[in-house]
């Protein structure tokens, strides 16, 4: 069974030891790029959200889940990032669920 998508796309399981602290939440600013998972190299955010189709009306709403060195490490309801995901020497993970509301 492959784990990412049990989780659900608003379910995230992260090793804490593989990404900088602190995480925060932000919005989407001009020239941001994101790693989308099992891709083999990072993209503009702009163009990865055109090609999911989310409505240019939600794409500046979006929280995007960043780290210490402002990397998007995934999107609620989209996508989790290439290098977020576990490993399989992962022995512990944070778990964040993103609510509507």
């Amino acid at each position: 069974m492959n784990f990412l998508r049990a989780a659900g796309r608003l379910r995230v399981l992260l090793d804490p030891r593989l990404l900088m602290l602190p995480w925060r939440l932000r919005t989407r600013r001009t020239g941001d790029r994101f790693h989308p998972l099992g891709s083999p190299q990072d993209v503009e955010l702009r163009r990865f959200l055109q090609h999911r189709h989310v409505p240019r009306f939600d794409r500046d709403r979006l929280p995007l889940l960043v780290d210490a060195h402002d990397r998007i490490l995934w999107i609620p309801g989209v996508e989790i990032s290439e290098i977020a995901r576990l490993q399989l020497n992962t022995r512990r993970t944070i778990e964040l669920i993103a609510g509507c509301g």
